[in-house]
């Protein structure tokens, strides 16, 4: 084997000629010829010998294809390709982090000394689905997810107007769960939920008019729910889209002027934002009537 201690030429025959070799030394990167020849008045003839020398063998094997996070793991002697043994450290590929693997072959094997092989780990995306909200119920409602390229929302598509885009428009009457599989550019996926809960307010519960005439009875509009605990904002928009009033104090409410003037009698809209007592998100919309 090229490389391993090469042999050494005996000065005299196994049947008692003695005589000297030419070359007198194996090679042991390169096949040779070595001939022997006879000292005098032995009435022996000349020999040769061929001494060859067999190239170490590289292992070879399939490059480790890259993985997702999480993913199982491929075994290591499966890619064992020409037939050399050995063994690895570490033995077993890890599913979490990329790492190197080295081979070293088995003693007396003519196999050349230790390969590398690297596993490559993809890490899983960070899905996420959106924070939990409480919406106003049949209120179309956006959804927003991140993290991949792709997307497909598994649970609750059929309240989706797409269930293959990051941010498709829910609707919906009930509290929903939307669960959202997204893929990166490594075909890595990961998954995230989201809870849409739905504010069951009756409609008596919120008043779709008021009469702000200084009477002290219903003189001004309110729209947050009894479990409120923060605003976020409270505005209103006349018909043209302006808007004319806007607060984030719970305690106040519109009483139908813009800068001091009284509003005309019409439909106004209204959109309310803010966090409930056990912290999730409200989100409510609606059309008010003044009455003058």
């Amino acid at each position: 084997c090229s490389g391993s201690t090469a042999p050494v030429l005996p000065t005299t025959s196994t049947n008692g000629i003695s005589g000297a070799w030419s070359p007198a030394i194996v090679s042991n990167t390169q096949t040779g010829t070595y001939t022997f020849t006879p000292d005098a008045n032995q009435c022996a003839i000349s020999t040769v010998l061929i001494q060859k020398i067999k190239e170490k063998i590289i292992p070879d094997f399939a490059i480790l294809p890259a993985i997702c996070s999480q993913s199982t793991s491929p075994a290591l002697s499966a890619f064992f390709i020409n037939g050399v043994k050995g063994k690895w450290t570490p033995s077993i590929v890890s599913n979490s982090k990329t790492d190197t693997y080295i081979f070293t072959p088995n003693d007396n094997q003519c196999a050349i000394g230790t390969i590398l092989l690297t596993q490559i780990i993809h890490p899983l995306p960070v899905a996420f689905a959106g924070i939990d909200v409480t919406i106003a119920p049949s209120i179309p409602y956006k959804l927003h997810a991140t993290g991949g390229l792709f997307y497909t929302w598994t649970q609750g598509r059929e309240f989706l107007d797409n269930f293959n885009i990051p941010n498709p428009t829910a609707t919906i009457l009930y509290k929903q769960e939307f669960t959202v599989l997204v893929t990166d550019a490594n075909k890595c996926t990961a998954s995230d939920n989201v809870l849409i809960q739905v504010y069951q307010k009756k409609n008596s519960d919120i008043p779709n008019s008021f009469t702000p005439n200084g009477d002290n009875l219903n003189d001004v509009f309110y729209a947050d729910p009894s479990d409120m605990k923060t605003r976020e904002s409270f505005n209103i928009w006349n018909r043209w889209g302006q808007l004319i009033f806007s607060t984030s104090e719970l305690s106040k409410g519109w009483d139908g002027t813009f800068k001091g003037i009284q509003q005309p009698h019409g439909t106004y809209f209204w959109t309310l934002k803010g966090k409930s007592e056990n912290g999730k998100d409200i989100i409510l919309k609606g059309t008010i009537n003044i009455i003058r």
